[in-house]
């Protein structure tokens, strides 16, 4: 028996590798079209990606759950939890098991201030219908990259609050070295070394505010359409 609350594939399927690969390789070709339409004032169209995004997730649903089901697998669609003599619950029904395998994954970290409910999560913009005109992507982690490289592709302005000296801390340095490169020459601003103290919208704008380490006593504030977090 398989408990799953959400859909069958779990982060990389729905959230992470697949979908995001998809809208980068969208991104590339957005990126060199609408240098052309430009000059017809035409651009290229985020609903678009995103529709054939979620069609293809959809056919590696159906996939997963077909092959599950040919291999015996019985799929209960809800959320699990132990009671006290160790049964899995699952809504009204109680399941006894000889073995039971934990492998629930992680969920995006909250942004810790002030205002971090107004900030959006990286699964959040699989839902996005339309991409915003500026935002601020806070981390200067893989997904926080991938993110601000994506979105500036659409022709998004892209602020990103990074709270180490470089990108990619755990990664190589002449890689994340070339990527700041990279992004930067996408128009992308990199902000380094800043703490997010707060988030605030007024007048229909997003307010982040930070400081950096250089100069901590100083409060900086940037505004864009949106913000999203990519902290862990």
């Amino acid at each position: 028996i398989l408990v799953e609350r959400d859909a069958i594939g779990g982060t990389c399927v729905n959230r992470g590798c697949v979908p995001k690969k998809m809208l980068s390789y969208g991104a590339g070709w957005a990126s060199i079209l609408s240098t052309c339409l430009s000059h017809t004032g035409g651009k290229e169209d985020w609903r678009d990606a995103i529709v054939r995004v979620n069609a293809e997730v959809a056919r590696l649903n159906a996939s997963y759950k077909q092959r599950l089901n040919e291999s015996g697998v019985e799929i209960w669609h809800g959320e699990a939890h132990f009671n006290e003599r160790g049964d899995i619950v699952v809504g009204s029904e109680v399941i006894r098991a000889g073995k039971t395998l934990i492998a629930t994954g992680a969920s995006p970290l909250a942004l810790p201030v002030p205002g971090g409910e107004l900030v959006s999560s990286s699964d959040d913009v699989f839902t996005w219908q339309t991409v915003p005109g500026s935002i601020v992507v806070i981390g200067g982690g893989y997904i926080a990259v991938e993110m601000a490289s994506i979105l500036s592709r659409y022709g998004v302005k892209v602020d990103l609050l990074v709270r180490e000296d470089r990108l990619l801390q755990k990664f190589d340095h002449d890689i994340a070295a070339s990527l700041a490169e990279a992004l930067t020459a996408k128009g992308v601003r990199i902000h380094f070394q800043t703490k997010v103290t707060m988030v605030s919208q007024s007048n229909g704008a997003t307010e982040v505010c930070y400081t950096q380490e250089n100069n901590p006593g100083r409060t900086q504030t940037v505004r864009a359409q949106a913000a999203l977090a990519a902290i862990g």
